[in-house]
Parts: C-alpha cells; sequence; structure tokens
C-alpha cells in the first residue's frame, strides 16, 4: 500500500511540475526528422484547448495561440530572425 501510494504520489507531482494539472489534457508534439520541435498542441475532449505553439525552423517561436473548448481566444505572431512578437489578435466569442 505504501509502494502505491508512493506511485500515485509521485504522478502528481510529475502533473503539477509539467503544468498540466487537468488530466483531461491532452498534449502532442511534432518534431521535423532532424528532432526539431515543430508544434506542441493541447486537446480537450477532441478539441483544442489551452495554449498551442508552433517554431521556425531555427527554433525561434513562430505562433502562441490560447483555445477554450475548441474556440481561438488569442493568438500572437513572432519574428522568425528577432523572436520579437508582430501581430496579436485578442478574439472575444458572442454566444447567439
Amino acid at each position: 500500500m505504501k509502494k502505491l501510494f508512493i506511485f500515485l504520489f509521485s504522478i502528481l507531482i510529475s502533473l503539477q511540475l509539467s503544468g498540466n494539472t487537468d488530466l483531461n489534457i491532452v498534449t502532442d508534439s511534432e518534431y521535423s526528422n532532424t528532432g526539431q520541435i515543430k508544434s506542441k498542441v493541447n486537446y480537450k475532449a477532441n478539441l483544442f484547448d489551452g495554449v498551442t505553439t508552433t517554431w521556425h525552423a531555427n527554433g525561434q517561436v513562430k505562433s502562441k495561440a490560447n483555445y477554450k473548448d475548441g474556440d481561438l481566444v488569442y493568438i500572437a505572431y513572432y519574428d522568425s530572425n528577432s523572436g520579437q512578437k508582430n501581430e496579436e489578435l485578442n478574439v472575444i466569442i458572442v454566444d447567439d
């Protein structure tokens, strides 16, 4: 029983350290054939949910977007050389 408790506690600690405290969130990452990260996407119930990040081939962040239940609420684009934010957009969702 003590080993099971330690195992479960270590899982909870690793989730806290990864920032993924919602057990329903699934993170998917895509890498190039050289091992360079291309994108990192979070899903909840098969919908985009949370932060989605893409990278330029040189390793600089290309874009960061935030989704809530599949709806885009924020996106920012970054320059491939300087890494500076070029453009950002906040999206307001209006329910009918």
